[in-house]
């Protein structure tokens, strides 16, 4: 139970907005706030949410041994937490530590250099999970490659819609670029011609008021 000095740091953290999934696994965990996922920090920047949590609310650090409770995952970081605060590179210090047991968490699934996802809570290695583990069916594997799969596809559909997003540019890259080779083969001047199209696309009035300016101060320099 929460005295209402951390209530109020708790809700001042809250309202941050800079909390951070990691950060509100220990919160759900330590303080019974929110609903617990299992979220733990993947990097540095994770790590640095979860310190601000600490900083802001103090009395939870006392209590963050508990969070090995939560799963494989915080079981694995809380006793390395100091040697990662410490750490130069944080992130490859975290890496280090889960690399093993992402590897034997069927829950946990790689979709490439530096890519993962999971579907549902991370409850992996959890000390409180209700009962004993049931073996996986034939038809629990096929809802779970069937989930990875609709995954990995909508995944696919963004990588490639960007991909080629990508190739259309360089396109009409390579075309203007064309375009100003035969401007300038036909004798014009293609930086003058690269202003005048930037100042097709502005409005008279500010043009106007930019060239009085320029005017008035090339007077002032002598220069008119």
């Amino acid at each position: 139970m929460l005295d209402d000095t951390m209530q109020s740091q708790l809700l001042a953290w809250f309202s941050s907005g800079t909390t951070g999934a990691a950060a509100e696994s220990i919160a759900a965990h330590l303080a019974e706030h929110g609903r617990q996922m299992g979220d733990y920090p993947h990097d540095a920047a994770d790590f640095g949410r979860c310190e601000r949590l600490l900083e802001m609310v103090p009395g939870l650090r006392a209590d963050l041994h508990r969070m090995s409770e939560v799963n494989a995952y915080w079981a694995g970081i809380v006793p390395h937490w100091d040697a990662i605060r410490s750490a130069e590179d944080k992130t490859a210090r975290i890496q280090d530590i889960v690399r093993s047991i992402q590897a034997d968490d069927p829950g946990h699934f790689d979709l490439g250099p530096g890519v993962s996802m999971r579907a549902g809570p991370n409850t992996h290695g959890a000390a409180k999970d209700a009962g004993p583990r049931m073996k996986e069916t034939d038809e629990d594997r096929a809802v779970s490659d069937k989930v990875y799969g609709a995954a990995a596809n909508e995944l696919r559909q963004f990588v490639e819609r960007f991909e080629r997003l990508e190739i259309e540019k360089k396109e009409i890259a390579d075309q203007q670029k064309e375009v100003m080779a035969e401007a300038k083969a036909r004798g014009y001047d293609t930086k003058v011609l690269r202003k005048v199209i930037a100042l097709r696309k502005r409005e008279p009035d500010d043009i106007a008021e930019e060239e009085a300016v320029l005017e008035m101060y090339k007077a002032a320099l002598g220069m008119a």
